[in-house]
């Protein structure tokens, strides 16, 4: 699940960027980090083995990069585009997309699933599923039907403080889910 770890105004008011937090987090991915840092240990301490001179620079750089890489969304105002990104090394990547009819935020509240045979509970043998409720923040137009965005919170008081924010730079109203009927002629 995305959560939104911050908002970044550089000081710009031209520019925002809405930081989901880390891409691989170490609390959902702990077995990828430690098979990396394994074969890292192991790998540096085999005897009579050369091939630590490619993998533990090699693991090495996978782990840096499991460690730096975040998501999230930039928000370039005067020009009127946004851009998902993924960021390694604080370079970002994605593809810029016009941004237009905009003109409120939402706040959404959605039931989730997640199999915990993926995450935490890898010595348990059963499939358990995890269900709860996330309350997301989008940005959206006024038929309710385009949308950007914006994060995922486990607390709705959270996904309240957050959309007070984003209100607030882009002086939008905060408005209740609410799509309009598509009317055909």
């Amino acid at each position: 699940m995305n959560k939104v770890k911050n908002i970044n105004y550089s000081g710009n008011t031209d520019f925002v960027k809405i930081s989901y937090g880390m891409r691989f987090s170490p609390q959902t991915n702990w077995i990828a980090y430690l098979i990396v840092i394994v074969f890292i240990v192991a790998f540096a301490t085999a005897p009579n083995s050369n091939a630590w001179i490619i993998m533990v620079p090699l693991l090495s750089i996978i782990l840096l990069v499991m460690a730096t890489s975040t998501n999230g969304v930039k928000i370039d105002i005067p020009n009127k585009q946004y851009q998902y990104y993924f960021s390694v090394f604080g370079i970002s990547v994605g593809k810029w997309q016009k941004w237009k009819g905009y003109s409120c935020i939402v706040l959404k509240s959605s039931r989730k699933k997640q199999d915990r045979r993926l995450t935490n509970d890898f010595i348990d043998r059963e499939s358990s599923t995890r269900r709860f409720m996330t309350s997301e923040v989008y940005m959206m137009d006024s038929s309710h039907r385009k949308k950007l965005f914006c994060g995922s919170f486990e607390k709705a008081s959270d996904a309240k403080n957050k959309a007070k924010e984003i209100s607030k730079q882009f002086n939008f109203p905060i408005q209740k889910f609410t799509p309009k009927r598509i009317e055909r002629s």
